[in-house]
């Protein structure tokens, strides 16, 4: 949203606002003790301590205003959750300093809303596309998106894909920016909403629905010398809307009898996803996280395989959180995480009663059982995310 709209001024609408400003502490568990972080919420001692018992040690929390009145030459990097033109604006005096090689994208130009647009994920799905004969046997992609420039051509998109089909704006993450149209009823019903995203940005993305089993995603780092680096896969819930839902520490039980036994698949398709961004050079305008949403979906004989590109998301993303998070719970363990809305004082008393009720349990310095907290207690928290641990 920040990225289309552009401006120095821009304001998040309230509620996404209060969202950041709640979920701002989960890039702590990217950070180590010598960093800072810019939050508005200080975490509360409990939260600091219940993390040091697995060696977690968290960045030093600060207000955006410290942020602002930072030294220029005091710190080396800057690692937004992702880039825009008011955020770069609000840090302008840091950027001057920076080491050479830390590149800050140029915010303000019309490549730059293009580059970080659904756009480039059409780009690398069809660099992708070409390599079809090189992806392992659980792999499948069906297709690539289509890019429509009117409500007819939309029409007969959906006409050839009777099993559904789902439309993207240019520009917007977490569930914001689709549409899913499953029948002619919804596709009239749309049509209003079609016609506005097409005239606000001239054509709109369309691709096929699938018989989705399960969201995951690849993660990647791109270094500051154009290298990339596999993180892994990571396995999350969305709901009917692709909004986030809940991201998983181990395999979900509906596709763990259907994976190979080794991970030889997944450095596979890795390989071809760098590939094919390598051949873009997507590293000469980006470095930092990169995560790839994917899919596991039945195909038309009803067995499951993977989608290996659904879109790439050219920021920091729940993913890579999740990775972060991960390392910190023992191998023998699993569970989930989740983000929740509570009401003024909701999360406070929800996360005394399970830290009381379902107190964390500790083997190896790694978590092994329990409730598990990921954002601070405050009182004023409208959104917090937590978690359960337990053996397998």
């Amino acid at each position: 949203m920040a990225i289309e709209n552009g401006t120095l001024c821009y304001m998040p609408p309230e509620n996404l606002k209060h969202f950041e400003q709640d979920i701002a502490p989960l890039m702590g568990f990217a950070g180590s003790a010598s960093d800072k972080i810019i939050c508005d919420h200080q975490p509360d001692v409990q939260f600091i301590s219940f993390w040091k018992k697995v060696n977690k040690h968290f960045p030093q929390f600060i207000s955006i205003e410290d942020g602002k009145a930072l030294s220029p030459g005091s710190i080396d990097q800057i690692i937004p959750w992702g880039w825009s033109y008011a955020l770069k604006h609000q840090l302008k005096h840091l950027i001057p300093d920076l080491s050479p090689e830390i590149r800050i994208p140029e915010v303000s130009s019309k490549e730059f809303r293009q580059f970080f647009s659904r756009l480039t994920s059409v780009r690398i799905a069809k660099q992708l596309f070409k390599k079809q004969d090189r992806l392992p046997s659980i792999a499948h992609q069906p297709s690539t998106p289509k890019i429509l420039s009117s409500t007819d051509a939309v029409l007969d998109y959906f006409h050839n894909h009777p099993q559904g089909i789902i439309l993207k704006t240019l520009w917007s993450s977490s569930g914001r920016g689709l549409c899913l149209l499953r029948t002619k009823r919804e596709f009239e019903q749309a049509k209003p909403w079609i016609k506005a995203r097409i005239k606000q940005h001239q054509y709109i993305i369309a691709e096929p629905l699938l018989d989705k089993v399960q969201d995951a995603s690849f993660q990647f780092m791109i270094k500051h010398d154009g290298t990339y680096e596999a993180l892994g896969i990571n396995y999350f819930d969305t709901d009917g809307s692709g909004r986030f839902q809940k991201e998983y520490f181990g395999i979900p039980s509906k596709i763990h009898s259907h994976l190979p036994q080794d991970d030889v698949w997944i450095n596979e398709i890795s390989a071809l996803l760098i590939e094919s961004m390598q051949e873009l050079n997507i590293h000469d305008h980006y470095q930092g996280s990169v995560g790839i949403d994917v899919l596991f979906f039945h195909d038309d004989t009803g067995t499951i395989r993977l989608m290996p590109f659904i879109e790439a998301n050219l920021r920091y993303n729940m993913g890579l959180i999740n990775l972060n998070i991960k390392k910190h719970i023992h191998p023998d363990s699993t569970g989930d995480w989740q983000i929740t809305p509570f009401k003024n004082g909701e999360w406070s008393d929800f996360y005394h009663q399970h830290m009381k009720k379902h107190p964390a349990i500790y083997k190896e310095s790694l978590l092994r059982e329990g409730f598990m907290p990921l954002t601070p207690c405050h009182p004023e928290s409208r959104f917090a995310a937590w978690g359960f641990i337990k053996p397998i």
